[in-house]
């Protein structure tokens, strides 16, 4: 081979190296990141928005969503958004999903049972779930025992939100009074009934209970009991004595 023809070819090899040189400087530095770059978008702000004004502004930026745990959150409305994951202004690749966590609404709390506790123990009840003991009304009509729980606003097991207040209504409660009421323990109803009356008390209710070995219509118990002071016209509870009949066993015969 002359030299004119390794001239030429050397000319031919050396402008295809250049050339392969400049095809790979442009598509690393201008055809490449140009190709990466126009698939990538910028996150939109999701967070505090309703779960379908949500997913509009993320479809509207070619961007899919994923809809993760409930978060409770007095300061976001419940299926608004409390967090998403990629934050607003980070750029991702088209296409990908954002991940959400939707409002549950303010944190939830089992409302206790205080009826018939102290208004101090209901209190406490109250504040180990996350509530508050709220306005506090005074029943004069009720017999129970002073400042004792006679209702309350929201109902036993019932979900409300944490920090919220539950009114009580209280009993203000008897004073001591001025009877000692006697024992009526063992006397005939008609008996006990007569003697209460005597002191200027009555019988407040009757309860029977099954006795075999006592005489029916027998006072067994009374509540309160004797020599607890009372005021003029209280009643007083009876449990009586019922018949009950015994039946004997009759043996069973032995076969022969």
């Amino acid at each position: 081979m002359n030299k004119e023809k390794l001239l030429t070819l050397s000319k031919w090899i050396g402008a295809l190296a250049l050339s392969s040189i400049v095809f790979l400087l442009l598509l690393t530095y201008v055809i490449m990141p140009w190709y990466v770059n126009s698939n990538e978008v910028i996150v939109p702000r999701v967070q505090g928005l309703s779960l379908e004004n949500a997913i509009d502004r993320l479809n509207a930026t070619n961007l899919n969503y994923f809809i993760g745990d409930t978060s409770y959150d007095r300061n976001f409305p419940i299926g608004s958004i409390v967090a998403q994951r990629p934050l607003a202004g980070r750029t991702v690749k088209g296409g990908r999903s954002i991940y959400l966590v939707i409002s549950g609404g303010a944190p939830q709390a089992v409302v206790p049972n205080v009826t018939g506790k102290l208004l101090s123990n209901a209190r406490f009840e109250m504040e180990k779930v996350g509530l508050f003991v709220g306005k506090v009304t005074i029943d004069s009509t009720s017999e129970n025992a002073k400042n004792t729980v006679v209702s309350q606003s929201s109902g036993s097991g019932a979900k409300i939100a944490r920090g919220s207040k539950v009114d009580l209504v209280i009993a203000i409660g008897k004073t001591k009074g001025s009877i000692e009421i006697p024992s009526v323990v063992g006397l005939s109803l008609t008996d006990a009934s007569r003697k209460l009356e005597e002191f200027g008390l009555s019988v407040r209710r009757i309860s029977y209970r099954p006795a075999a070995n006592i005489l029916p219509n027998t006072v067994l118990d009374q509540i309160p009991s004797s020599g607890t002071k009372v005021n003029p016209g209280d009643g007083i509870d009876l449990f009586i004595s019922q018949f009950v009949e015994v039946q004997e066993e009759v043996p069973e015969e032995t076969p022969r």
